[in-house]
């Protein structure tokens, strides 16, 4: 069981998931929006993976930025990494967010999930 401040948040909200499952391989854990999309893609009829596809699909620096939004990344980690500007990040998100029909990077990453447009990893 965890421990520190935020343990019984994490309870409370994680409580059937083992902690062992909330580690990643190199021993940090995983990213918010990556849990909620793993919880919510087990337990929401909204977001199984018969939901809607977008209507609009993704370019392709659209899927690269919502593959980092769910490692966790901020927007400023994801502009260093492709070497843009966060503006133009925050662009990006935006866009994913609309066209995947979810109001936050979590939800986003939850239906990307769903619809089988990225893996859990």
């Amino acid at each position: 069981m965890a421990s520190g401040p935020f343990a019984g948040l994490l309870a409370r909200r994680f409580g059937d998931v083992p902690f062992a499952d909330r580690v990643r391989d190199h021993g940090h854990a995983p990213s918010v929006e990556l849990l909620l999309a793993r919880r919510a893609t087990g337990a929401s009829p909204a977001l199984a993976p018969s939901a809607k596809a977008p209507v609009e699909p993704l370019t392709a620096r659209e899927h690269e930025i919502l593959t980092l939004l769910a490692t966790g990344l901020s927007n400023g980690e994801i502009a260093q990494r492709l070497i843009i500007s966060p503006r133009t990040v925050e662009t990006h998100v935006a866009r994913v967010t609309g066209k995947l029909g979810v109001n936050s990077r979590a939800r986003a990453v939850a239906r990307a999930i769903a619809l089988g447009i990225i893996a859990v990893q």
